[in-house]
């Protein structure tokens, strides 16, 4: 289906007259209507529709339906019957939504009857209303003529790379076609740079046509990620496109998570489309990123189909040493000696983009130091890479007391997240891993505190969007009766998107025979996590062995635990800072002669069980308070200075009762 325009140079244009009246011009609509309409009767179904969509000078807007019509000899008909002569006929091609614009202008003008109808009868009628408004997909025409010349130039002068000048050269010298007869190849274009992508499709299509291996020079953008396309209304898509292009925009990392499927189209009914419609639609694949499972993944489904694989050049060291000299060159510039070693020096492989980020870089550095001296103390300088996650959160939690052990796995989880996010920039996608966690530990082990500083340090660092805790326990996740436990689940992890969903004593979920609710709240939560992989991070919480039968407790759960933290019981040492810390915060300090009996005091209660760390030293100065005001009351306070008052002495601090250990009874061997 193509869309033309053509403008008639004629001498008895009836539009084209002095002292045309309003009714003059009314009474010609009429009659141009009833002879549209009734020429439209007889060339819909087989070959298309024309009607006078500008009138001074003439012009018909047409809609060709195969390729065995010609524009002009629709429009030479519809002129006959109007008794209107030419002697040139101008044919322009135009994209769908400017023809639907002229539909408009037509029915508004009274020169066709119902605009609705004159698409319906196409079968354009699910493209008239939204085509013309559509974020999610736009048709395009090439306009520009461009030689054999301007096609090798565009491609040098943007450094598109070998494989797109092999294949544009490969066009180039294939016969020049009288009549279209298929498309040999498909294609995949693989580029970050947007610009790239747009100039290869328009300079392909121009080359395609110019060699006769395309009818139209339309083309029809569609980006899959943007909106929820059914099957149907890409084959209406492909259908409007015979004889022209469809340039499918793909998203590697949409399709890697199973994205489509969740949007009701995946992958697999995507190729089967661009399979069923090979040989009358030219299908490009536009992706931002050298997803090679991607590329894989279509090659499969497309199976008998040829398929030409357009990505950029990699550059290393000389070749990216030439490039950086080549864009020096274009701007007139020397690169300096010490910034060509570096590069020579790196291994690191690079793609145009990248090439281009560090040669911008160097050049405003370069014209602000150099060039132009005047401005040499206004050039920034780009921060050290390791103050990236030095958020307030990431320096609370290393000034935090202990956790040692933690805090190491912690910057590592950090790395981890940096290093994902510098491999997406770099085109190198993966299967985004798992993010969840397991933090295991005593009571008081500051598992909760860190889990919510956690949430706030992947804010910090773009990992999550919104980076709060979200704590959770069984009581908020098991329903009282049979069907609410898996809505419960539901809801609480919607609640959790772009934040931590922190649930405590987890292990609180196993019931004491299987198949109740609890298993049921695991069995969701594991359906859950994998659902909500890339919004939502899960820590679990509890104690080293009883958090271990929780994992194994569902063979699916383990598996996507990507970080296993165990938070170490804080030695006496470290409970007598936190102590110290906290009676700080609270507006005291604790006077140097307690030392020796608070380390007594931690030395006797580390050995219990029941042991709560640093909840243990928050009770420890909350009963030191109360110890120091029975002390104080008793004496005369106007005589008792600030510091006293604010002073734990070590008579405020009691030796608390430790658990003696069971003594079994019975006889020793």
């Amino acid at each position: 289906m193509r869309f033309y325009q053509v403008e008639v140079k004629s001498n008895n244009n009836p539009y084209d007259v002095e002292n045309l009246t309003r009714d003059k011009e009314r009474e010609l609509n009429s009659k141009t209507c009833k002879l549209t309409m009734e020429y439209s009767e007889e060339t819909y179904l087989e070959k298309g529709l024309a009607f006078i969509s500008g009138i001074n000078p003439i012009v018909i807007s047409a809609c060709i339906l195969n390729d065995k019509s010609e524009v002009k000899d629709l429009v030479k008909t519809l002129l006959k019957k109007m008794e209107i002569e030419f002697t040139a006929l101008l044919v322009k091609e135009i994209s769908m939504s400017i023809f639907f614009a002229d539909l408009t202008s037509a029915d508004r003008g009274g020169r066709i009857e119902d605009d609705w109808s004159f698409a319906c009868s196409l079968g354009l009628d699910d493209f008239f209303n939204q085509g013309r408004h559509s974020n999610n997909y736009s048709d395009r025409v090439v306009e520009e003529k461009k030689t054999v010349s301007d096609l090798k130039k565009d491609a040098e002068d943007n450094f598109l790379g070998l494989q797109y000048t092999n294949e544009l050269n490969r066009i180039l010298k294939c016969k020049t076609r009288t009549k279209f007869v298929g498309h040999p190849a498909h294609y995949i274009i693989v580029s970050k740079n947007g610009d790239h992508r747009r100039i290869m499709t328009r300079d392909m299509i121009a080359a395609l046509y110019k060699k006769g291996r395309l009818p139209s020079k339309r083309y029809t953008i569609v980006d899959i990620c943007d909106r929820d396309y059914s099957s149907y209304f890409l084959e209406k898509i492909y259908k409007i496109n015979e004889g022209a292009t469809v340039m499918l925009k793909v998203n590697a990392e949409d399709v890697e998570n199973d994205g489509f499927k969740r949007r009701g189209l995946n992958i697999d009914d995507i190729c089967k489309i661009v399979k069923d419609n090979c040989s009358k639609v030219l299908t490009i694949f536009s992706i931002d990123s050298g997803s090679q499972m991607l590329k894989d993944k279509i090659m499969n489904e497309l199976l008998g189909v040829t398929v030409v694989d357009i990505s950029e050049d990699i550059y290393h060291k000389d070749s990216a040493v030439k490039l950086i000299t080549n864009f020096a060159e274009r701007d007139g510039l020397t690169v300096s000696e010490d910034f060509i070693e570096k590069i020579k020096n790196s291994e690191r492989t690079y793609e145009f983009d990248d090439i281009l980020g560090i040669y911008n870089k160097w050049r405003h550095e370069y014209l602000g130091t150099t060039v132009f001296t005047e401005y040499k103390k206004f050039v920034t300088h780009e921060v050290e890479k390791t103050d990236e996650i030095k958020s307030d959160a990431y320096k609370e939690l290393q000034e935090m007391i202990g956790l040692s052990g933690a805090k190491t796995l912690i910057n590592g989880v950090i790395n981890f997240f940096k290093m994902q996010k510098e491999y997406r920039l770099r085109g190198l996608e993966f299967k985004r891993p798992s993010m969840h966690m397991v933090f295991t530990g005593s009571p008081g082990t500051a598992k909760t505190s860190v889990a919510r500083l956690v949430a706030r340090i992947l804010k910090d660092n773009g990992v999550l969007s919104v980076g709060n805790l979200i704590e959770v326990g069984r009581a908020d996740i098991i329903g009282q009766y049979l069907g609410q436990t898996a809505p419960l689940v539901k809801e609480t992890f919607a609640r959790a998107k772009g934040s931590v969903l922190f649930i405590d004593e987890a292990y609180s979920l196993i019931d004491d025979r299987k198949g109740l609710y609890g298993d049921e709240a695991i069995n969701t939560i594991v359906q859950e996590m994998e659902n909500h992989r890339d919004d939502v991070i899960v820590i679990f919480a509890g104690y080293q062995k009883e958090m271990q039968e929780f994992l194994e407790r569902n063979p699916g759960l383990n598996s996507r635990i990507a970080f296993h933290i165990p938070f170490e019981d804080y030695s006496s040492q470290e409970l007598l800072d936190i102590t110290k810390l906290i009676a700080k915060n609270t507006g005291f300090s604790i006077d140097g002669k307690a030392d020796g009996k608070l380390l007594k005091i931690f030395d006797d209660v580390r050995s219990d069980e029941s042991f709560g760390n640093g909840r243990f030293a928050r009770n420890l100065i909350e009963k030191a308070k109360m110890h120091q005001a029975d002390r104080l009351i008793k004496q005369d306070l106007q005589f008792v200075s600030d510091k006293e008052m604010t002073t734990l002495i070590a008579e405020d601090f009691d030796m608390p009762e430790v658990a003696q250990p069971k003594v079994r009874l019975g006889f020793t061997v």
